[in-house]
């Protein structure tokens, strides 16, 4: 019986002990494309949105390439932003819009600029123009804009929508985005990311032009602009299937265990006019509800885009403003990825197979001074995904149904040893109750 026991014991220690001894090949990943690679020793891979969409941990240490015998390549991942920045910081120079504007009348737009002041004559006018405005000097810029981080004293608990556009002569504006900023609190940072990406805008010999509405005309006093030299990747976009609208103010879902977009789009489907929304997230079921973003959805005009924040949340809530009718068919919803790439060393045989998509696997990559020993530019491999169209479920729930096998058999392993103790507990005391009682 002690022999059994201890068996039990030993089998419970071990398990799952096996599965983490084994190496992982191809059919343990839930995704393989094939890789067309160059005769260089070192090549780029970046990842399709298939790929993207399947990455199941955080850290994307499920990436892999297998050669033609099912080895893993050496592999390092590589930096995934622009590598030099350089922050500029910008005074706001006041600038006074029109107010209401007749149609068919002249605008006159003035620009103070310290002592010297300049006005703009111009029939553009736009009657939806807001309240207040600055001008930001970005005419002497030389590289591209990475993203802009505004100095704003936003007032408390009042959503204020921002609005950037360029422009060369003061009076003909190109939009470029639009941000809702929000504070909370008094004395609390802004909600989410006070920073508007600008996508590697080029400035050079133009004006960038800040306006917004519902706050005071001293709101934005500067801004800190990054550049770069480089090209500034650009966010991979997949749809999203299996949301929920529980009613017209209310789309929840889920994000699968490990998937790791930075940001959420919501284009409205149907013909409901303005609507403004936020983000609201949270790890668990069992936790409150945490507010993220806030923007505006109108009819007819691109996707409004929400951060989804530093990663921590996995269950999601778009909640529509009760002061409007809300969404009266299910929003188109996207998920934003930041690109990811590769450089592998080609030293297998071809075929090469691009893996992705196993919780259970432990990062394998190389620091880049391990990889490379000879400086870039390295040629690109090709991952050949058929141009498939990318969807990723945020069913509800589904992340969590189903359990994995080891620990399916972690658990059939610990009631099989209770019954073991049960049954032996059963003969000890049979055993006691068959000896003979003393008189």
């Amino acid at each position: 019986m002690k022999r059994l026991a201890a068996l039990v014991l030993l089998s419970v220690a071990s398990c799952g002990q096996g599965d983490r001894d084994k190496p992982l090949g191809p059919r343990d990943f839930a995704l393989l494309l094939p890789v067309e690679a160059d005769a260089g020793p070192l090549e780029r891979i970046a990842l399709p949105p298939a790929a993207l969409a399947a990455i199941r941990r955080r850290d994307k240490g499920d990436i892999r390439v297998f050669d033609a015998q099912d080895r893993p390549l050496s592999l390092a991942l590589l930096p995934g932003g622009p590598g030099e920045l350089a922050v500029v910081r910008l005074k706001a120079i006041p600038f006074a819009l029109p107010q209401s504007p007749s149609p068919g009348s002249s605008i006159s737009v003035r620009v103070d600029r310290g002592a010297q002041a300049i006005r703009v004559k111009t029939d553009d006018a736009s009657p939806a123009a807001p309240d207040h405005a600055v001008l930001l000097d970005t005419r002497q810029l030389n590289q591209p804009a990475v993203s802009i981080t505004l100095d704003a004293d936003v007032p408390v608990q009042r959503p204020v929508t921002v609005s950037l556009a360029v422009g060369g002569d003061l009076s003909h504006w190109q939009d470029l985005t639009r941000k809702v900023l929000f504070r909370p609190d008094q004395g609390a940072g802004l909600l989410g990311s006070g920073r508007l990406d600008l996508g590697g805008e080029v400035l050079g010999g133009r004006y960038l032009r800040v306006a917004w509405s519902g706050a005071p005309a001293s709101m934005v006093t500067g801004a800190s602009l990054a550049t770069s030299p480089d090209p500034v990747p650009r966010r991979v976009t997949v749809a999203a299937k299996g949301a929920v609208m529980a009613d017209p103010h209310h789309v929840l879902f889920t994000l699968p265990a490990g998937a790791g977009p930075t940001a959420l789009m919501v284009a409205m489907t149907g013909r409901d006019g303005v609507v403004p929304i936020r983000l609201l997230g949270r790890a668990a079921a069992d936790q409150p509800w945490a507010p993220l973003a806030l923007a505006s959805v109108r009819q007819g005009e691109k996707a409004a885009l929400l951060e989804l924040g530093d990663g921590g949340s996995r269950e999601f809530m778009v909640e529509a403003d009760t002061r409007s009718a809300g969404f009266s068919q299910m929003p188109r919803l996207d998920l934003q990825f930041a690109p990811v790439e590769v450089l592998a060393a080609m030293n297998g045989a071809a075929p090469y197979r691009l893996a992705v998509g196993q919780a259970k696997a432990p990062p394998a990559f190389f620091g880049m001074a391990e990889l490379v020993t000879r400086p870039g530019p390295f040629p690109q491999a090709r991952v050949m995904d058929d141009g498939r169209d990318v969807e990723i479920d945020v069913a509800i729930g589904k992340a969590r149904t189903g359990l994995a096998p080891r620990i399916v058999a972690l658990w059939a392993v610990l009631i099989g040893g209770v019954l073991v103790l049960a049954f032996a507990a059963y003969r000890l005391f049979r055993a006691n109750d068959d000896q003979p009682q003393e008189p």
